[in-house]
């Protein structure tokens, strides 16, 4: 059973929510879990090695033979026993002193918050339930990769958005919507993909600064209201009833009529070209920075880089034939393949087809995807603002980057998920307000890091886990405020100094002859010695 004070909350905004986008309440929340978990990132539950409670974790990526245990148990449980800082020689002995330290944590919850129950990498955020990623939010049940938002439920990768329901697809500035993917600054809408600047539209595709529309049409405003109240009508039956409706991808797949050679009609256009000389450099100065030893040609290092980030896949426009990215991220793999096209074709999609008056005459909720096959078409890339030398990235406002899934108001990225008002990102997954990191995840305010997961407000750290305020650590794990650090006892700077360079000299040598090091901060735990 639920935190009663948090999920009574919830429910009750739930049952707000509902009552805004469907003019009625349609049931209690707990009652449609099952079905809002759909398409959000899984929850991982583990044992704690120390109480044997369940323990939720958001990353995935941590070895089964780690230890594990709940964040309100380790945080404030350093290890009191000094470590033998003489008998550190060589990278086995240094994990081995580490090695009974060593402890993954889940229910992670950082800065100011309240009512957070069954979730994890929480930060300053209110009434939370069975969530994981959530920074800077309230009231937010069964979604995950949430951001500036409030009354969000069932919801992937969402930023400033208010009372919405199953949206995804890294939409932003959402109000009073459902089913939205991939939509920016738009408001009471329904069932959509790649709105822009859009307000009461239902089943509409690449359209920008619409506004009562069906199926890309413009209706009057009594004839949209009209269709509205029907439509809304029969999905609030069916949620009652089923509790559960179909995704926008679930009535794509179902809608089987085409557009007549829209070929024809699509501008050919220049594919960008990319300068990799300004990369290349942040690279190698990000790489000089952190190991010590620049490298150089990151294309070598690129399986090294990906290791822990999500994957991407190669796919062609139904259009044109042109390639396509689709990154494994923010649902954008579920995507049909068989309705993808470039961006720039999908605005001239969105200009030239939508349903005809004859299409919406007897329409049923239903009997939508008899209709709506001429006008779904998904893009699953993203440019929006001012970009600059931005090539295969999903793109806001950002310069310099390669193989970013999505980089937002940020440069000098590559091969990295979701970097955010950062620069100087590689191999990276989530790293918000960061810079100069090497390999590093699901952390805010990092500066010159490698190998850093689950923390913030850090520098020059090398595999830390779960860390807060640490400067200059090595292999601290579940602790804050500590300088000069190897494994959560500080051991000064002259040592600190000797240490890393014992680290750093085994990393180099990795790269040198492997391209790559295959000990990680995910498998600190499973550590063998070399040679094993």
């Amino acid at each position: 059973m639920e935190d009663e004070t948090a999920y009574s909350e919830l429910d009750k905004r739930w049952q707000s929510v509902c009552k805004i986008l469907f003019a009625e309440e349609i049931g209690e929340l707990s009652d449609f879990e099952n079905w809002l978990k759909e398409g959000i990132d899984p929850l991982i539950q583990k044992k704690s090695h120390l109480t044997g409670k369940d323990v939720i974790f958001y990353v995935s990526e941590y070895g089964e033979g780690a230890k594990f245990a709940a964040f309100e148990e380790v945080w404030d449980k350093r290890s009191e026993e000094p470590i033998d800082i003489n008998k550190i020689k060589d990278i086995d002995s240094l994990i081995e002193s580490v090695q009974e330290r060593i402890c993954f944590t889940g229910n992670v919850v950082l800065g100011n918050f309240g009512f957070v129950e069954k979730s994890s990498n929480i930060n300053d955020s209110f009434y939370v339930l069975d969530s994981g990623f959530i920074g800077d939010s309230k009231r937010v049940a069964y979604s995950s990769i949430v951001k500036y938002s409030e009354d969000v439920f069932g919801c992937n990768a969402v930023a400033e958005c208010k009372q919405i329901i199953k949206c995804t697809n890294a939409s932003r500035k959402i109000m009073r919507s459902f089913e939205l993917w991939k939509c920016e600054k738009c408001s009471d809408s329904f069932y959509s993909h790649n709105l822009n600047n859009c307000q009461d539209c239902i089943f509409c595709f690449n359209q920008m600064s619409k506004r009562y529309s069906i199926g890309n049409l413009a209706l009057s405003k009594d004839k949209y209201y009209q269709l509205k109240s029907k439509l809304l009508g029969e999905m609030a039956e069916q949620l009652k009833k089923d509790k559960r409706l179909p995704s926008l991808v679930d009535i794509a797949v179902d809608s089987k009529k085409r557009a007549k050679s829209p070929v024809a009609k699509i501008s050919d256009f220049a594919e960008q070209t990319c300068n990799p000389v300004p990369l290349e450099q942040a690279f190698g100065s990000t790489t000089k920075i952190i190991l010590g030893k620049k490298l150089e040609e990151m294309n070598d290092y690129v399986p090294w880089l990906m290791q822990h980030v999500k994957r991407i896949d190669e796919s062609k426009s139904v259009v044109s034939g042109k390639q396509l990215l689709v990154f494994d991220f923010y649902n954008f793999a579920r995507l049909p393949k068989d309705n993808l096209v470039k961006e720039q074709e999908a605005e001239e999609l969105g200009r030239l087809l939508s349903l005809s008056e004859g299409d919406l005459d007897g329409v049923s909720f239903k009997k939508i995807p008899d209709v709506l096959g001429k006008v779904v078409y998904f893009s699953p890339e993203i440019v929006v603002g001012n970009n600059e030398n931005v090539c295969e990235c999903q793109t806001f406002d950002s310069s310099n980057s390669l193989r970013v899934a999505t980089v937002v108001y940020s440069k000098y990225c590559a091969y990295s998920n979701w970097a955010r008002s950062s620069e100087h990102i590689f191999g990276s997954c989530v790293a918000h307000e960061s810079s100069f990191c090497l390999k590093c995840y699901y952390s805010i305010n990092l500066s010159r890091c490698f190998e850093v997961d689950s923390s913030r407000n850090c520098s020059d750290c090398y595999y830390c886990h779960n860390c807060e305020n640490c400067h200059n650590a090595i292999l601290c794990f579940n602790t804050k405020n500590l300088n000069y650090a190897v494994g959560n006892v500080v051991v000064g700077r002259e040592r600190f100094f000797e240490i890393k360079k014992i680290l750093l000299n085994h990393i180099n040598k990795e790269l040198e002859n492997k391209k790559m090091v295959p000990l990680s901060v995910f498998n600190l735990g499973e550590f063998k010695k070399s040679g094993e």
